[in-house]
């Protein structure tokens, strides 16, 4: 079998489906796809929304709630309370199949019916009613996808912390501040890709470092600024006055990133894998054109995954296997397609959304602890293998059966999802696509009390009055708030209060990290004596920094190495 090149049915773009893509279809016996892998990843997205909230009523208790359902969207939503109760059952809601009608139409028609959770996730979460797609977190809120957080607020994939505030991928870290795809950490501040490093700021690369400021690629060294050696005296000297307040760390940040640049780069970070192409992999095999993949195997065209294996077009999925096309699921499951927001435990599940503990189901919505049934309705199991079959005809014959949902049918306008992040649309583009768009986000400007300028540099000049007023994104003009919680954390921190709101906060750790997923073939940059080779370093890569030459993504400043050579000058 050879490698065959298809025409994206949404971009009309070429793609390849490799050998090895065939085997993985018949063995879970769906049909090769008809979008390029770009395509099926924004479309899976467009179902994900993680950081959109709105205020609106329980509409089964009537209390006030957050919920990801803005109160113009058709669906029942439920608190978690109502959600959860006995007194609620999804199968209720159950409707026979139409053959005369397509089935995702029919899917949508149900979706406009079965009752909705507000918010996904919440697990054993004590005192954190503000959080999505979090489990076991306490005292927390704004987090988003991560578990086992106890008094963290506004992280994003945030695994085993506390006290940290404004992260993007920390895990077991402690008192972390703007930091990014940092591990084993403690009062790190503003930096990225760091191990096991101490009260640091500015820092990027470094491993088994304390007290360094404005650092790349250092490994086991103390006191350092900018790269360079001080006495611990200096240092904090030096430190004390970089930090004084938010215009002196401003600069310090210009600096900073100025001076990065002139150091070497790894194409990738990819750690104890074998095989892998992407970026931010470890302890991975076989993960092809896989991005924040950790202890994967056998994977491709996926993003955001830990602990799965034989799944291919996965997008925040963990601890499953033998998944395809699905975004937002985990927690034990397996063998299932075309699922979405559906956690714990689904097994041989097909077209589901937002359902937990269920096996053997097809086309429902919010299904607990349930078996055999088809678009809400409970079957036997007989009835259900006599049923499913057919229906998979029936969509065969509609051009449906091997897509994922359709844009039409997501839930979320485009603008409220990740889809959005990745990549990012006008409404008129997302209409002509088909995705929905939300025109009413819950944003609100000019209500600001206090304006930017009138905010002391440093944080020991502020007012605890400060949570009570409304301020203005420096950046967007959108109104936030501080609450009560982060002042205190800034306050022991020693920290300037942010001049941006929550979402360009997280847009700009984001940009920081780079979140395209192209991968660009380059040649290492390595022209140093001592790293077995004479000249230029003839090894070659894939990586997502885009070449100076490249036209099809803005080209990229970084001095890359490959890991040989990187490795044989920092480590």
């Amino acid at each position: 079998m050879i490698a065959e090149i298809k025409k994206c049915k949404n971009c009309e773009q070429d793609f390849r489906i490799l050998p090895e893509d065939f085997v993985f279809y018949e063995k879970i016996h769906v049909p090769p796809p008809t979008w390029c892998p770009s395509c099926r990843e924004m479309r899976r997205w467009s179902f994900r929304n993680e950081r959109t909230l709105y205020p609106r009523a329980c509409s089964k208790c009537k209390k006030q709630i957050i919920s990801l359902w803005s109160p113009d969207k058709p669906q029942t939503v439920y608190c978690r309370e109502c959600f959860n109760s006995d007194n609620f059952d999804p199968t209720a809601y159950g409707r026979d199949v139409d053959f005369s009608k397509p089935f995702f139409d029919q899917f949508k028609d149900l979706l406009n019916s079965v009752p909705v959770i507000a918010l996904l996730g919440g697990t054993n979460c004590v005192n954190s009613d503000y959080v999505n797609l979090e489990m076991d977190d306490k005292n927390c809120y704004m987090n988003v996808g991560g578990h086992f957080n106890e008094d963290c607020y506004y992280n994003t994939f945030s695994l085993y912390g506390k006290n940290n505030v404004d992260n993007y991928w920390v895990i077991h870290c402690e008192y972390m501040y703007e930091s990014i795809d940092c591990h084993s950490s403690y009062r790190c501040f503003f930096s990225r890709n760091c191990v096991s490093c101490t009260e640091c700021w500015l820092c990027y690369d470094c491993r088994n470092c304390s007290n360094c400021f404005g650092c790349t690629n250092q490994r086991n060294k103390q006191y350092m600024i900018f790269n360079t050696q001080y006495s611990k005296e200096e240092y904090e000297k030096q430190v004390a006055e970089l930090t004084k307040d938010a215009d002196t760390i401003a600069d310090a940040k210009i600096h900073y990133e100025r001076e990065k640049l002139s150091n070497p780069h790894r194409f990738a970070f990819i750690e104890k894998s074998e095989h892998c192409t992407g970026n931010y992999i470890t302890k991975s095999k076989d993960a092809l054109q896989s991005f924040d993949s950790e202890e994967c195997e056998n994977i491709r065209y996926t993003q955001i995954n830990g602990y799965i294996k034989d799944s291919m077009d996965c997008s925040a999925v963990g601890i499953a296997e033998l998944i395809y096309e699905s975004v937002g699921v985990g927690m034990s499951c397996s063998r299932s397609a075309f699922c979405g927001l559906s956690f714990p435990a689904i097994q041989e599940c097909y077209y589901c959304l937002m359902c937990r503990n269920t096996d053997y189901s097809f086309g429902c919505i919010s299904l607990k602890k349930n078996q055999y049934c088809i678009l809400n309705k409970q079957y036997s199991k007989e009835e259900y293998d006599v049923l499913k079959p057919r229906i998979v005809e029936h969509m065969k014959q509609t051009g449906e059966w091997g897509e994922f949902f359709p844009p039409q049918i997501s839930p979320f306008g485009y603008n409220e999802t990740v889809a959005q992040t990745y990549f990012p649309l006008t409404r008129e583009q997302a209409h002509a696509q088909g995705y929905p768009w939300q025109d009413a986000l819950p944003e609100r400007s000019g209500k600001e009390t206090i304006k930017i300028s009138e905010i002391p540099p440093s944080i020991e000049s502020v007012s605890a009055d400060i949570t009570k007023e409304i301020l203005a994104c420096e950046k967007c003009g959108k109104n936030y708030k501080i609450i009560n919680q982060e002042l205190d954390f800034y306050k022991h921190m020693h920290l300037p209060l942010p001049r941006r709101c929550p979402t360009c906060r997280h847009e700009n750790r984001l940009n920081l990290r780079g979140i395209s997923r192209t991968l660009h073939q380059r040649q290492c940059m390595c022209e140093r004596g001592g790293h077995d080779h004479v000249g230029r370093c003839v090894v070659e890569f894939e990586t997502t920094y885009a070449p100076p030459e490249g036209r099809a993504s803005p080209p990229r400043p970084e001095i890359v190495y490959c890991e040989a050579c990187y490795q044989k000058e920092f480590v």
